[in-house]
């Protein structure tokens, strides 16, 4: 039987403004994942009419978005056409969560959202491609929205389009084992900041702290220093490689986390921008080497 390849296509309600011919290649669960993307633009939206001009923000587009086509091998094609989406749906989603982390992790724009469900992707369609490339059958659902519905949204040129190193980078992190677990924390964190929920922001943040320090004392200073670890692990590690007055910043944001999560705190008394920044300093020294 002739191989054919399932073709899965949708709009991000975003702009990433990569490399025309960029190509990226994934392996999820030992398949082999192709990611092409492409730009769309629309010239009369909910926002009005217009030409080389899209929404200026990180989260959403106006007038240009990219277009995301996955490809894989079709290894059951008793699969009928109109199935195919919800058979692959978590590939789907792992897919491009992976590219979004990616991209988000080079180019910094931390505020991108990741995809929760396949009922979030607009203009979503799927082929089922012969060797030849012929579709064999198409469907289309328009799912999800374009734009930023019913908000003030301020107006800007198109963003040059990124280098062609940045696309390399990305192949190259997309091919190792991926964005460290503290990094995507630490973005989770930026990007819960950057869209007004600090409590979000803190917690991340905190909880990429201690996936670097990874306690590894013996049973009496755990026993010892019971809820203060973290405090005493990163004291102990970073006393000479910050200075005193980040290494408080970090203690403060830790202990304001745990006022969060124990006793209901909402109003939070440290300044989160600054908290995280110190605690992305702290982790990079963390994971640097010691040199004898």
């Amino acid at each position: 039987m002739e191989d054919s390849n399932i073709e899965i296509s949708f709009e991000l309600s975003v702009c990433l403004h990569l490399d025309k011919e960029a190509v990226f290649l994934l392996k999820i669960n030992e398949r082999d994942v192709e990611i092409k993307t492409n730009d769309v633009i629309y010239e009369n939206t909910r926002f009005g009419r217009a030409q080389n001009t899209e929404i200026y923000s990180d989260t959403d587009s106006g007038f240009r978005y990219t277009k995301i086509t996955i490809s894989f091998k079709d290894t059951n094609p008793k699969i009928p056409l109109d199935n195919l989406i919800l058979a692959y749906k978590d590939l789907i989603l792992e897919s491009v969560n992976k590219f979004i982390d990616a991209y988000r992790f080079i180019t910094g724009r931390v505020a991108i959202s990741n995809i929760a469900s396949i009922s979030d992707l607009f203009g979503l369609s799927c082929f089922r491609r012969n060797a030849k490339g012929g579709g064999t059958g198409m469907i289309t659902i328009n799912f999800g929205g374009v734009g930023i519905a019913g908000k003030q949204v301020a107006m800007g040129q198109f963003k040059t389009d990124l280098d062609i190193k940045d696309n390399e980078k990305m192949q190259n992190l997309l091919k190792t084992g991926g964005i460290p677990l503290e990094d995507l924390f630490i973005m989770d964190a930026k990007r819960h900041l950057q869209i007004g929920h600090k409590i979000q922001a803190l917690i991340s943040a905190v909880i990429a702290t201690e996936i670097v320090v990874r306690s590894k004392n013996n049973w009496f200073v755990r026993f010892l220093y019971k809820g203060k670890l973290l405090e005493f692990n990163l004291i102990k590690e970073l006393k000479y490689k910050l200075p005193k007055e980040s290494l408080s910043i970090i203690i403060g944001g830790i202990k304001e986390r745990n006022r969060v999560i124990h006793d209901g705190k909402r109003d939070l008394t440290i300044d989160i921008s600054k908290y995280i920044k110190e605690t992305e300093k702290a982790i990079n020294k963390l994971r640097t080497p010691v040199i004898i």
